[in-house]
C-alpha cells in the first residue's frame, strides 16, 4: 500500500525503522530511523530505592500491555540459576487487559523465589532513563513486529537487550550483536537469552538517530530553505 501511494501520487512515503538500522533512500520509499533521546545522567538509584544492588536485575518497562508479554518474561525470569536470584522489574502505566494476568504472573515468579518490583503509573522521562541504565538487561519481549523505543534507548546507554518474539527484534539483535539476544516466545529459550545477555556486562555507550536527523530524513526541503538551522 506504501509503495503504491508512494508511486501515483506526488507524496513522499516515509517508512519508520528501527533505531539500530541504518536509513535509507528509496526510489519510492525512505526509511527513517526512530530517533533516540536518552538523558546523560547515569541515575543508579533511579525507583529501585534501597533494593538489593548485588544482585542483577532485569526490566520491562514502558507502557505495559499484553503485546509485552509480561507473564512469559516473568516465568524466564524464575528459570534463570543463581544467587542471588535474578530480580525483575515491571515499570510503567499498566493497561488494564493486561493487569490480572501480570499480576499472577508477578505473584508467581515471587513464589519462587523471584525479587519483583512493580510500579504502575505513567514514567517521567527521567525515571525511564535512569531505570534504562540502572538496570542490567532490558527485557523486550514483543507479539507485534515494529521499531522499538526501549531498544534504541538501551543500546544508546550499553545495557544489555534480551529480546524475544518479533522478527523485527531478531534483526535488532542481529545488528547489535554482543550487546543483545533474541529467542522465540518462549519462556525456557528466553530465561537462556536473559541469562547470556546478563554475562554481557555494561558496554560503551553509543549513538542513536538524533531527532534532528528524524526531522532531516521527514523535511528535507524544509532544511534545505534554512542553512546551518537545527529542528527540535
Amino acid at each position: 500500500m506504501m509503495l503504491l501511494v508512494g508511486a501515483v501520487t506526488p507524496v513522499r512515503v516515509a517508512v519508520l525503522i528501527s533505531a539500530t538500522a541504518e536509513p535509507a533512500e528509496g526510489r519510492v520509499l525512505v526509511k527513517v530511523s526512530d530517533p533516540v533521546v536518552l538523558g546523560t545522567s547515569n541515575v543508579s538509584q533511579t525507583l529501585l530505592g534501597d533494593s538489593d544492588q548485588a544482585r542483577p536485575w532485569v526490566a520491562v518497562l514502558g507502557a505495559i500491555t499484553r503485546r509485552k508479554n509480561v507473564p512469559i518474561v516473568a516465568d524466564a525470569v524464575s528459570r534463570i540459576p543463581g544467587e542471588p536470584q535474578v530480580g525483575l522489574v515491571v515499570a510503567g502505566k499498566v493497561d488494564d487487559e493486561a493487569r490480572e494476568s501480570l499480576e499472577e504472573a508477578l505473584e508467581a515468579a515471587h513464589q519462587r523465589g523471584v525479587p519483583t518490583l512493580m510500579v504502575d503509573r505513567h514514567l517521567t522521562d527521567g525515571e525511564l532513563d535512569g531505570l534504562v541504565y540502572a538496570a542490567d538487561c532490558v527485557v523486550v519481549a514483543h507479539s507485534n513486529e515494529g521499531p522499538s523505543g526501549l531498544v534504541g534507548k538501551a543500546a544508546a546507554a550499553g545495557t544489555p537487550l534480551a529480546l524475544a518474539g518479533a522478527e523485527s527484534l531478531r534483526r535488532d539483535a542481529e545488528t547489535l550483536r554482543n550487546l543483545a539476544t533474541w529467542a522465540p516466545l518462549n519462556s525456557e529459550m528466553l530465561a537462556e537469552g536473559i541469562a547470556r545477555a546478563l554475562t554481557f556486562g555494561r558496554q560503551k555507550a553509543g549513538t542513536g538517530s538524533t531527532p534532528d536527523a528524524f526531522a532531516c530524513a521527514l523535511m528535507p526541503e524544509l532544511l534545505e530553505q534554512t542553512p546551518g538551522s537545527s529542528v527540535s
